[in-house]
């Protein structure tokens, strides 16, 4: 496995690891997008290295992050709260979805929250912003963790390894990357009859 600690700056790094990401889960994703995916990477390591939330804000529920960021009373505030909802979620369901799965709220919440911010951002104002990419984000939320996720096993940001974790994330997204690791790891993931 490549350390990201080598001799390319963050971006660099994250722009080969996301786009080699891309293409062996056969993810489509336009330029915006993928240009997105790095930035959030390389922002979130330079601030530091992660282990969950940082700030007392980013300690808050997820709802009433989202609750908040709807109430603010101007508008660019408001886009500047949805995003870092978005982000936030994309970010730790992505990188540290081996967590979520065993916490008390599901790794589905995550990407609904997130999902449901960058739908809100896409329709929040057209002139500002950027509405296809926040719609493509929003639309294609879990493969872009899927993305985010095998970023982060080859770069060791986090531990991916725990099998009974890899089931329950893929029986609660039905990702596709999740059951195609089980599968090579001679596992054949079902659903029990009724489930999803």
């Amino acid at each position: 496995m490549t350390s990201w600690l080598d001799s390319r700056s963050p971006t660099e790094y994250f722009k080969s690891e996301v786009e080699s990401a891309l293409e062996h889960q056969k993810v489509s994703a336009s330029e915006d997008a993928s240009f997105y995916l790095v930035n959030l990477l390389a922002s979130r390591i330079r601030s530091g290295p992660t282990q969950g939330p940082q700030t007392e804000s980013e300690e808050e529920p997820l709802a009433v992050r989202l609750l908040a960021a709807m109430s603010h009373p101007g508008l660019s505030e408001q886009i500047c709260a949805m995003r870092e909802v978005g982000d936030f979620a994309l970010f730790m369901s992505g990188i540290f979805s081996d967590r979520l799965v065993r916490s008390s709220v599901d790794i589905a919440y995550y990407i609904g929250i997130g999902s449901n911010a960058y739908t809100w951002l896409s329709q929040a104002h057209p002139g500002r912003l950027y509405p296809s990419l926040f719609q493509e984000l929003a639309a294609r939320f879990t493969p872009f963790v899927d993305v985010l996720s095998e970023v982060s096993e080859h770069a060791q940001l986090s531990n991916n390894q725990n099998l009974l974790a890899l089931y329950e994330f893929w029986l609660s997204t039905g990702s596709r990357r999740r059951e195609g690791r089980l599968l090579r790891m001679g596992l054949a993931p079902r659903r029990a009859p009724g489930e999803g």
